[in-house]
């Protein structure tokens, strides 16, 4: 919920109190609800409501079991993704999460996975593995219900009218500009990996393109 609100509060900063123009949002994760407020899709009271649900289920969805997750340095997705592939099982599975970088990802499994991961990583030729100390798999299809539940939350939220477009969560590589479409993504990013590299990547050549624009307006 800090998180949520944090987001919210420095993005209003930027814009009200510093005359920051801006075209297009992007969170990760937690951040894109706070891209959805600044976009105007959302209010932040329902923001927070939708968080604190989300938070709740996804919470459920890990009680049966001892989850968690970990950043990986030093591989990139396909290397990574055999990686897990090797070492996972129906038991104890592995399952990339986010994609941040080209070589830094973070990976959702159980405990008893994440250690075997753990053991494997030096001759895997993985430079770090950092337990991010949480008890919940989060962005995997064990949370499937918490995407439903989010779903059918946000079809019974007043939206708002969309004033800055926003990128996808889900993919990083789609720009959304219909509030359903966000708030689709809201509901289906805990259940599938975050793009962040893709929407970073898109993000500069949009910028670029904008700036462009812009420039030759002004000629």
């Amino acid at each position: 919920m800090a998180l949520l609100i944090s987001g919210v509060a420095k993005a209003r900063a930027l814009l009200h109190d510093y005359g920051l123009r801006a075209d297009t949002v992007a969170g990760h994760s937690i951040g894109a609800f706070s891209a959805a407020v600044i976009a105007g899709v959302l209010s932040l009271p329902e923001a927070i409501r939708l968080v604190h649900m989300r938070g709740v289920h996804m919470a459920a969805a890990c009680a049966g079991g001892r989850w968690s997750m970990a950043a990986l340095r030093g591989l990139g997705q396909s290397a990574a993704q055999i990686l897990l592939d090797r070492l996972a099982t129906d038991s104890a599975p592995l399952r990339i999460a986010n994609i941040s970088a080209p070589d830094q990802l973070v990976i959702s499994g159980t405990t008893t996975a994440l250690t075997t991961l753990s053991a494997h990583a030096p001759d895997a030729l993985v430079t770090d593995l950092v337990d991010l100390n949480v008890t919940v798999a989060s962005r995997c299809l064990l949370q499937r219900t918490t995407t439903e539940a989010v779903a059918a939350a946000v079809a019974r939220t007043q939206l708002g009218e969309q004033s800055r477009a926003y990128l996808a969560n889900t993919t990083g590589r789609r720009v959304l500009r219909d509030p359903s479409k966000v708030v689709e993504d809201l509901a289906a990013a805990v259940s599938a990996p975050v793009h962040w590299l893709d929407a970073t990547r898109l993000l500069l050549g949009l910028e670029s393109t904008t700036l462009r624009a812009r420039r030759a307006q002004a000629r």
